[in-house]
């Protein structure tokens, strides 16, 4: 959510010409801002936020896919360490590269940008995810013992985590939810996912809709409470 300027006084032709808008920058602690032309504008905080999106989703179907998510690229990234698998930037750029011309190619005008920006997804989540996908790739290769540069096709490499997974002592803690942010939510073998880190995957990784109405509804609570 961003800041925009006032609006510009009705414009005569006798008027100067009128400012390009300006945006200030949300803090880095600020999940959001209702700006006001006439009056202060009203922050809501991660620190507001993200008691909210836990108590509401963390423990319903869209909050669990988000840990499931966290847990198992948790999980590849310490696999891969144990195996020395390391996914350079060169890497990755590389095959986003190779997927930008295939949309291309399939006549999506804009390539992976576009496809990006219609479908809500963050660029940094989108890059860190094909990350977690190479690993996975890698390692089912070497589980194969395929030669270097050959992909194992998706079915091998769900049947090689769904394995993975089959094999680990996975427990999940979200009941009752903890409120330290240390506190243990998902655990498998040595991999631990923190309430703390949980907090900032749901903020980031919930749909729009979800964190909108949160941010909104505290907007109008915050309102409320000063004009008491």
């Amino acid at each position: 959510v961003q800041d925009p300027a006032p609006e510009a006084p009705g414009a005569t032709e006798a008027s100067a010409p009128a400012e390009e808008p300006t945006f200030v920058p949300l803090a880095p602690d600020s999940a959001g801002r209702a700006y006001e032309a006439s009056g202060p504008s009203t922050i809501i905080t991660f620190a507001d936020l993200d008691p909210v999106l836990l108590d509401r989703h963390a423990t319903r179907p869209e909050g669990q896919d988000v840990l499931t998510r966290l847990l198992n690229g948790a999980i590849l990234r310490s696999l891969a360490v144990e195996a020395g698998v390391e996914i350079t930037p060169e890497v990755v750029d590389a095959r986003i590269a190779e997927l930008d011309q295939k949309l291309a190619e399939q006549g999506l005008e804009g390539g992976l940008a576009r496809q990006l920006v219609e479908n809500d997804v963050d660029p940094d989540i989108f890059r860190d995810s094909m990350v977690l996908s190479l690993m996975q790739e890698e390692l089912v290769r070497l589980s194969l013992g395929l030669p270097v540069g050959e992909r194992p096709g998706v079915g091998p490499q769900n049947a090689w985590m769904d394995e993975i997974l089959a094999s680990r002592e996975t427990e999940l803690v979200i009941d009752p939810l903890p409120t330290d942010p240390e506190a243990t939510v998902a655990r498998s073998n040595e991999v631990v996912i923190t309430l703390g880190t949980f907090q900032e995957h749901l903020r980031d990784e919930l749909p729009r809709p979800f964190v909108e109405q949160a941010i909104t509804q505290l907007v109008l609570q915050k309102r409320l409470f000063e004009e008491a």
